[in-house]
C-alpha cells in the first residue's frame, strides 16, 4: 500500500505579521531591484513581472494560489549566492525570502540525542551561527516552540555548545537555498551534506497546498510509492529507480530505496515545492579544533599527504579523522603572492614558503587529552609526504583558524576581482568553472587538466575539497576566443569525470547553466523519470522554470 501524506492547514498570521510587499512594475524592478533578477553566476537576461516579499507561510500560500490559477511562472530567490543561475528569473513572479528570517524554536530529539532547531527559510547560515553563539533568542516565545517552553529554556542555556555543520563558503547563503541545493562545503569530508541535517520541512506546493514532513515519518519503496492527499484531490508521486554515482552528487533529483519523502525536496533546486519552514539537526561542538596549512614543493607531495590520511583513517590505533581537507595549487598560491606583494605590510596574507607549489588546509577535531597526539601525527604525515613540518602553520583558537581559512578563501575573491577587471574590456567575459567529483583516479585527472589547459595556453587555478576528490578547475579567459575554448574543455572534463563514475556537480547544482551536463550524465530514461516526478508535484511547470532542463524544449512542458 502506498504511503499517504495528508495536507495541513497553513499557519495563521499573527497580529504582528507585516503586509507582504509587492513590486509589480518591470521598470521599477530594473531600476531599483536589479540585484534580485540575478545571482552570483552573473548570467544576463533575468527579468520578472513582479517581486513579492512574504513574511509568513500564509502569504506564500496566497502567492502560489494566485500564480497557479493564472498559470504564472514563479522563481524562488533566497540569498542569490548560487553560481549556476538557479535564482535568475525568466519572467513571472519572483518570491524573495529575505524577510522570513526568524528563529522559531528548538526541540530535543531523543532518537539522535541532539537539538533540532526550527527556522524560517530566509535565515542565513551566519545568522544561525550568531544566534547560537550569542544566545540571542529574544523573539522566541514558548508558544512559538509548540508550547515546549521548558525545552526552549534548556536550549538557550546550552546553545553555544552546539553548531550546524554544513558550511558553504558564503555565510550569507540562506538556509532554504542550501536545502534546495543540498549544499555542502569544506566540512562535508567529515559531516556530509545538508541532507544529513534536514529533519523537518514545511512545503507549499505549486497550488498552495501545505505539507508538513519530518524525516522518517513517510518512507516507502518503489513498489509502494507515495500519495499526497489534498482536501479535494490526491497526487501520486513516483519513486525514481535510476542509479546515482557513488560520490558526493547534487546533479538531478535524489533517489534512494527505501525513499524518505522529505528527500524529494532537498537538492531539487526549488522545482518541486516552496520551503516555508525548516528543522535542522545540530551537532555538539568538539573540545578543540586544530587548524593547519601544510605546504609542499610539488603537487605529488600534497596528493601523497591526502592518500596517507585516507590510509590512516582505517587504522583504529591512529584515529585521524579530519573534518576539512582543502587544496590550493601553485597558481592559486601565486595569486596570493601577488596579492601580498600588492598590499604590502597591510596584507592579510601571511608570508609562506617561496618554493611551495601546493598546500593543504586541514582541520582536526577532538578531545583535549588527544591534542598532543594529533599534533605529532600531522607533523609526521607532512614529513612523510615531502613537506616541511617547520613551515607548516597550526593554530587552535578561532582567530588563528579564521586567518588560515581567510588564506584559502582569498583565492576565490582574487579570481572574482581579476574577472571583474577583464569584464571592463570585454563584458561577455566570465570565469568558467567545474564542479566535478570522481571516486578515484584524482592524480590522473589532474594531469589531464594540466595537459589540456596548458596546451591551449589558458590561465587557470585549481582548488577545492580534495578529501572527497572534489576539485574546482577555474579557467580565467582573457578574450572571447579563450572563453569558447574554456567552455569546450570544461565540458570535455565533465564527460571524462562521468566516464570515471563521477558527477558533473558535487555541490553547486545544475541550475540553468549546466543543463547540457545533466543530459550528458544521465540516460534518457533517467531524465524521463525525473520529469515524471516534476510533473507530479508541478503539473503546469511553473516552479523555477529553466532549472535542470530547458522548459521550452526536450521537456514535458512545451
Amino acid at each position: 500500500m502506498s504511503r499517504v501524506i495528508s495536507s495541513v492547514e497553513p499557519k495563521p498570521d499573527s497580529e504582528h505579521t507585516l503586509p507582504m510587499q509587492i513590486v509589480c512594475s518591470r521598470e521599477e524592478i530594473r531600476e531599483n531591484y536589479s540585484d534580485y533578477i540575478t545571482d552570483e553566476s552573473r548570467i544576463p537576461g533575468g527579468w520578472a513581472d513582479e517581486i513579492v516579499f512574504p513574511y509568513s507561510e500564509r502569504q506564500i500560500v496566497r502567492t502560489m494560489q494566485r500564480a497557479f490559477l493564472s498559470e504564472t511562472p514563479v522563481t524562488l530567490s533566497a540569498g542569490r549566492t548560487g553560481i549556476v543561475g538557479g535564482a535568475v528569473p525568466t519572467g513571472g513572479i519572483l518570491v524573495s525570502f529575505e524577510r522570513m528570517d526568524r528563529f522559531l524554536g528548538a526541540r530535543w530529539d531523543e532518537t539522535t540525542n541532539a537539538w533540532i532547531v526550527r527556522v524560517q527559510p530566509g535565515m542565513s547560515i551566519q545568522q544561525l551561527e550568531n544566534i547560537l553563539n550569542s544566545k540571542n533568542f529574544d523573539d522566541v516565545t514558548p508558544q512559538e516552540d509548540d508550547d515546549r517552553g521548558e525545552a526552549m529554556r534548556r536550549f538557550i542555556e546550552e546553545s553555544d555548545s552546539w553548531f550546524y555543520p554544513p558550511d558553504p563558503t558564503e555565510g550569507t547563503a540562506k538556509l532554504s537555498g542550501t536545502v534546495a541545493t543540498n549544499a555542502s562545503g569544506a566540512r562535508s569530508f567529515k559531516y556530509g551534506q545538508t541532507r544529513d541535517y534536514v529533519y523537518g520541512l514545511r512545503i507549499v506546493l505549486v497550488d498552495g497546498t501545505v505539507l508538513q514532513i519530518r524525516r522518517g515519518d513517510f518512507v516507502s519503496t518503489p513498489e509502494k510509492g507515495f500519495v499526497i492527499q489534498k482536501s479535494d484531490d490526491s497526487i501520486i508521486v513516483p519513486i525514481p529507480v535510476y542509479k546515482e554515482p557513488d560520490v558526493k552528487n547534487v546533479a538531478g533529483y535524489y533517489v534512494n530505496n527505501p525513499m524518505d519523502f522529505i528527500d524529494y525536496f532537498i537538492g531539487s533546486e526549488g522545482t518541486l515545492g516552496v520551503i516555508s519552514e525548516i528543522e535542522l539537526k545540530l551537532v555538539r561542538k568538539p573540545e578543540f579544533i586544530l587548524g593547519g596549512v601544510a605546504f609542499f614543493s610539488a603537487e605529488k607531495g600534497a596528493l601523497e599527504f591526502i592518500e596517507n590520511i585516507r590510509r590512516i583513517k582505517t587504522n583504529p590505533d591512529r584515529r585521524l579523522d579530519p573534518s576539512v581537507l582543502e587544496y590550493l595549487d601553485d597558481r592559486a598560491l601565486n595569486l596570493l603572492r601577488l596579492k601580498r606583494s600588492r598590499e604590502g605590510r597591510t596584507s592579510v596574507i601571511p608570508s609562506f614558503p617561496k618554493d611551495a607549489t601546493a598546500c593543504i588546509y586541514f582541520e582536526q577535531e577532538g578531545k583535549n587529552n588527544d591534542l598532543e597526539f594529533f599534533c605529532l601525527e600531522y607533523a609526521n604525515l607532512v614529513s612523510e609526504s615531502g613537506g616541511n613540518g617547520d613551515e607548516t602553520w597550526g593554530g587552535l583558537d578561532e582567530k588563528e583558524r579564521r586567518k588560515m581559512a581567510a588564506f584559502r578563501h582569498a583565492v576565490a575573491e582574487e579570481i572574482n576581482t581579476l574577472i571583474s577587471e577583464r569584464k571592463r574590456g570585454c563584458p561577455e567575459i566570465h570565469k568558467v568553472g567545474t564542479d566535478l567529483v570522481v571516486p578515484d583516479g584524482l592524480e590522473n585527472l589532474l594531469q589531464t587538466f594540466h595537459s589540456k589547459l596548458e596546451s591551449k595556453n589558458l590561465e587557470y587555478i585549481i582548488f577545492g575539497h580534495i578529501g572527497e576528490n572534489h576539485l574546482h578547475v577555474n579557467v580565467l579567459p582573457r578574450d572571447l576566443r579563450e572563453l569558447n575554448i574554456a567552455k569546450a574543455l570544461t565540458t570535455e572534463f565533465a564527460r571524462l569525470a562521468i566516464s570515471m563514475g563521477g558527477t558533473v556537480s558535487g555541490e553547486h547544482g545544475i541550475g540553468k547553466m549546466k543543463r547540457s551536463l545533466l543530459l550528458a550524465m544521465f540516460r534518457n530514461d533517467a531524465i524521463a523519470e525525473m520529469k515524471r516526478v516534476k510533473q507530479a508535484f508541478d503539473p503546469k511547470g511553473l516552479l523555477n522554470r529553466g532549472n535542470l532542463w530547458d522548459s521550452s524544449k526536450n521537456s514535458i512542458h512545451k
